[in-house]
């Protein structure tokens, strides 16, 4: 190396432990700090005051100084009153009479006091799981006068036929499969711990057992899941997102390699679906298959395997404003330009601020559209010129750099939602989606089996369809348990769409 090399090689290694020092501070932040994106109320107040023009001494353009948020009139609505919900009308009720002792009900004048009316308390309790044994009587017909006849005359024996099993041979029964699939995919509780509960109430239901249930579950639901995802996948928009799951034991893989669960959110007017799936690698080729021939808005993150996107002539790819906002958060936790962090938080904060006012009107996607023309994108503009004032004088690699490019490189995708009231602001519904995925991996840590991984991800489709579609986990897969082994054609499938089945909870 020649002594007139040493400065900038001086140079280059003094950025590289400023850029290792600020990714071990944020992976500190990730592992034990506060995870949720908003910032507390003294953040904000800092934000407002890094907001002003001595932020960025010695910039040349003073373009950050944050305007105070224009005041849109929002139509009034109802309030709730403060203090505590009544509990919902449809739980049994029993009522618990409290009565003075006869001798107090005594007037002082000697006359015997009347009662006059009654206060009422309601308050909850709780009955642990109960067991409830189903036993089912059939009844068997034979002729008496048959008696002695010889095998030719003699009428057939008649028994009435046993009901429809979704699960033959077997002790479970829709209630039971419905409460054991709440419990792990909805509650995040693993078999072995449900075990367990079993047990405490005196039933003796192994681990194996309900593995082997819910591995038959998925073979039986495959057709509803299908047609669930064919009633939805014309719509307007597809969110697509994928998250790192865990299999054991996979032919060609060892057990600590990763594999992924994709997740995808169809919405077609007011059918609305989420469609998991699991595959081994986190390859292109499964959403090329999900959206072969679809025709409109795909929204993503900035996953380079959702790159050939951007070439689909039938596709509007959409970016993430939530992921430009979480690289500024990230910033603002681990390195020292707090203050520049800020100043993109905020602007970025009066965006959300106008798609919460379009929340709270209840805008139509036209009317969302025209809000977002008149008030979003002059934002957007100011947003582009911090970018560009910023992306002149950072390393792409430095945590700034990070963050600014991030933007840069996506900044065709991220104006996609000011012109189309139908693309959210960010792809945040899909990662609400898989969430209850992430939460349960971090009880149950791993599948067993790849078909156990593809079981889960049917489940997790039927189960967060129903909620998307106001549907209560437990009682909807009830109902589906109920009506699917009767269930023979595309037309009896459709009745249990989430969109499509009525159902009422039984006390």
């Amino acid at each position: 190396m020649k002594t007139a090399d040493l400065p900038e090689t001086v140079a280059e290694l003094k950025q590289l432990v400023l850029s290792l020092a600020e990714e071990n501070k944020l992976l500190k932040e990730r592992l034990y700090g506060r995870k949720s994106e908003k910032r507390s109320r003294e953040e904000e107040t800092q934000a407002r005051l890094f907001n002003e023009a001595e932020a960025n001494q010695g910039d040349d353009q003073k373009i950050n100084q944050e305007k105070p948020p224009e005041k849109t009139k929002v139509n009034s609505y109802e309030r709730n009153k403060p203090g505590r919900k009544k509990l919902p009308q449809d739980l049994p009720r029993k009522e618990i009479i409290h009565d003075l002792p006869e001798e107090e009900k005594q007037c002082a004048c000697g006359h015997r006091m009347s009662q006059i009316g009654s206060v009422k308390t309601e308050k909850l309790t709780i009955i642990p799981e109960q067991a409830i044994v189903e036993t089912h009587i059939r009844y068997k017909y034979a002729c008496r006068h048959c008696e002695g006849a010889s095998d030719e005359t003699r009428g057939a024996v008649k028994i009435a036929p046993a009901p429809p099993s979704l699960i033959p041979k077997s002790i479970a029964t829709p209630g039971l499969l419905a409460y054991i699939i709440t419990r792990k995919y909805v509650d995040g509780i693993p078999l072995y711990r449900l075990e367990k509960i079993f047990e405490r109430i005196g039933i003796d239901i192994s681990r194996a057992a309900m593995c082997n249930w819910v591995i038959k579950l998925q073979s039986r639901l495959n057709r509803l899941v299908k047609l669930l995802f064919s009633e939805t996948r014309d719509g307007p928009l597809v969110g697509i997102d994928e998250t790192i799951v865990q299999v054991l034991n996979e032919a060609g893989k060892s057990a600590i390699s990763k594999s992924y669960m994709w997740v995808a959110r169809l919405v077609k007017g007011e059918k609305k679906a989420v469609f998991f799936r699991y595959r081994p690698t986190r390859k292109a080729a499964f959403t090329k298959r999900l959206l072969r021939n679809y025709r409109g808005v795909v929204q993503t993150d900035d996953f380079t395997g959702y790159k050939y996107l951007d070439d689909e002539n039938n596709i509007i790819h959409a970016g993430c404003w939530a992921h430009v906002r979480r690289k500024f958060f990230d910033l603002l936790k681990s390195s020292s330009k707090g203050k520049i962090a800020n100043i993109g938080l905020n602007i970025i904060g009066k965006l959300y601020a106008i798609e919460a006012i379009a929340r709270e009107e209840n805008l139509s996607p036209a009317e969302l559209s025209k809000l977002r023309k008149e008030k979003s994108t002059p934002i957007v503009a100011e947003f582009k010129a911090f970018l560009d004032e910023k992306a002149t004088k950072t390393p792409p690699k430095s945590p700034l750099g990070k963050a600014v490019f991030y933007a840069v490189n996506n900044w065709p995708k991220l104006l996609r939602f000011l012109d189309n009231g139908e693309i959210p602001i960010d792809n945040n519904l899909v990662e609400n989606a898989i969430r209850p995925f992430v939460i349960g991996r971090k009880n149950w840590l791993f599948s067993d089996t790849a078909k156990g991984a593809r079981a889960s991800a049917t489940l997790y489709t039927l189960i967060e369809s129903a909620k998307l579609n106001g549907q209560e986990p437990y009682w909807y897969l009830r109902a589906v348990f109920e009506k699917l082994p009767e269930s023979k054609t595309d037309k009896d499938l459709l009745k249990l769409m989430p969109w499509n089945l009525k159902i009422q909870p039984v006390n």
